[in-house]
């Protein structure tokens, strides 16, 4: 991409200093948040606006970074200018169309009843994003569905992934005729925590699941889904299939559906059913039952323990994450090993409860695992942090490859907060049995990553900074001021702006001072 002519002088004063190369101004870029949740969305937006009027070439590149997602409301109160560009893109105007085809990503969140003017703007915003011909992903969040949606959705022809969250699906007034193949082009589609699931709506819904077209399908609302998904052809395209456990099928007799509609998923490779609730503690593993035939292209599978060694028997999971056993089960070593070793093909990726890890000879059954997850729930240990990591390192043999990513899931603040804690187990205890490993996190935002030049072990964030922000105050909070976060080298610290740093949040945070 040449873009010389555009290229920005720079000054010293009145002293005129040598130009960058523009692939240097691509790097500098590529460290600006891709994401509104990784800073604030305000801030984000900000930046990439300031930085597109320093000249044409900075505008080149952030244009399409501001507008690539797009976050609707319909909370908010003043929606003029939304207006004003909507109606542009209908004149044809060639900024505003241009500006349109940035967008790849757009959310509607909180569109309700009782939100602002909702009846009057929801379905001039649906039909705007009809007109967005890059839009890829549509997420709908806490939204009432009105009767007009499926017609306005069936334009919509680039959306491919498709998100409803906590909606609420309003009955249909009078009567619609529905294009069959008007969702054609929707490859992913995801229902969570909606509820007033009307009749006409039903029936909408669950055709999506037959779409030619679908190969994700993610879900907490089974009783939505059981009859056509029993009803699909062995060669249903689907890829991908996440079940969460919920109230409404939990009961036993609903197993027998469950493994029914695993026996015909025959191309799936991801499978995940979590969620397992206590209602489901009497419950013997062997109800979920299935054919040897099914699911043999399964490479991926997310389950309780007690399901795992049926489900990857003689099928070529790589990445199998096991969850705790059904609620007053325990965990065997027979159990976990028996779900290790039953895939025909070679695990990469294994995450496990640390005390089955700690007993059971994992290393036997893993010798091309490259990451390992350890999820440490205990509040606590009856041999401390240390010695419950000592049993870790003693479950490798010194001659077995260890894996080059480490992650342990501490549920417990006392540990995923406390950075000097974990640089000292890392050197202490890990480095010495992990010795190829280049990777140990103790917390999904953050990850500790070893410099191959001074072999030192460096904090990089892997999560979302606003959410860890807002994590961390929560903790705080939640221990009435004896907090058990621990900074190190400022990376907290970095978190907040020097106006939020007041003496109060230094002392509770345990923040140093910046």
């Amino acid at each position: 991409m040449s873009l010389e002519w555009s290229t920005p002088d720079r000054h010293d004063g009145i002293r005129s200093l040598p130009l960058l190369a523009n692939e240097l101004y691509f790097i500098i870029f590529d460290q600006i948040p891709t994401h509104p949740a990784e800073t604030t969305e305000w801030h984000y937006r900000q930046t990439l606006a300031s930085l597109c009027l320093v000249c044409r070439f900075f505008r080149a590149i952030c244009q399409p970074l501001l507008f690539k997602t797009l976050t609707f409301r319909g909370s908010r109160p003043d929606m003029t200018p939304h207006r004003t560009w909507f109606k542009k893109i209908d004149e044809k105007d060639s900024r505003s169309t241009v500006l349109a085809g940035y967008v790849e990503r757009c959310q509607l969140i909180s569109w309700t009843h009782a939100g602002w003017a909702f009846a009057m703007f929801f379905e001039m915003y649906m039909k705007a994003v009809g007109k967005f011909r890059n839009v890829h992903v549509l997420e709908l969040r806490s939204v009432d569905i009105p009767s007009t949606f499926w017609q306005i959705s069936a334009v919509m022809r680039n959306v491919t992934t498709v998100l409803f969250f906590g909606c609420n699906f309003q009955s249909l007034r009078g009567s619609h005729t529905y294009d069959p193949d008007a969702e054609d082009s929707w490859t992913s589609l995801s229902v969570f925590r909606c509820e007033n699931f009307l009749p006409a709506h039903i029936v909408k819904i669950i055709s999506l699941t037959n779409l030619k077209s679908l190969r994700a399908l993610h879900t907490d609302e089974l009783p939505l889904f059981v009859t056509t998904l029993l009803r699909r052809a062995p060669d249903s395209p689907v890829e991908e299939l996440s079940l969460e456990f919920t109230g409404g099928w939990t009961a036993p007799t609903s197993l027998p559906h469950i493994s029914a509609i695993l026996a015909r998923t025959y191309n799936v490779t991801k499978l995940s059913l979590t969620r397992i609730p206590r209602a489901m503690n009497h419950v013997a593993a062997d109800t979920l039952i299935i054919p040897s035939t099914a699911l043999p292209r399964l490479q991926s599978l997310r389950c309780p323990v007690d399901w795992a060694p049926d489900l990857a028997k003689n099928r070529p999971v790589q990445n199998l994450q096991i969850e705790e056993a059904f609620f007053g089960s325990p965990i065997t070593d027979a159990v976990v090993l028996s779900s290790i070793s039953v895939s025909n093909a070679l695990l990469t990726q294994l995450e496990l409860p640390v005390e089955a890890f700690s007993r059971a000879p994992v290393y036997e059954q893993c010798p091309g695992l490259q990451k390992l997850i350890l999820v440490i729930k205990g509040k606590v240990f009856p041999r401390g942090i240390r010695g419950q990591l000592e049993d870790v390192c003693r479950a490798w043999k010194p001659e077995v490859r260890r894996p080059r990513s480490l992650t342990c899931n501490f549920v417990t603040h006392a540990v995923r907060f406390d950075l000097p804690l974990q640089r000292d187990l890392i050197l202490e205890k890990l480095v010495a049995s992990f010795p190829f490993t280049q990777h140990i996190s103790f917390s999904h935002f953050f990850e500790w990553h070893r410099c191959s030049d001074t072999a030192e072990w460096l904090l990089y964030m892997t999560g979302s900074r606003q959410e860890l922000r807002m994590a961390l105050r929560v903790v705080t909070h939640e221990r009435h001021g004896n907090s058990p976060i621990k900074d190190y080298n400022g990376f907290f610290a970095s978190l907040f702006s020097k106006e939020e740093i007041t003496p109060q949040l230094r002392i509770t945070l345990g923040l140093i001072a910046l």
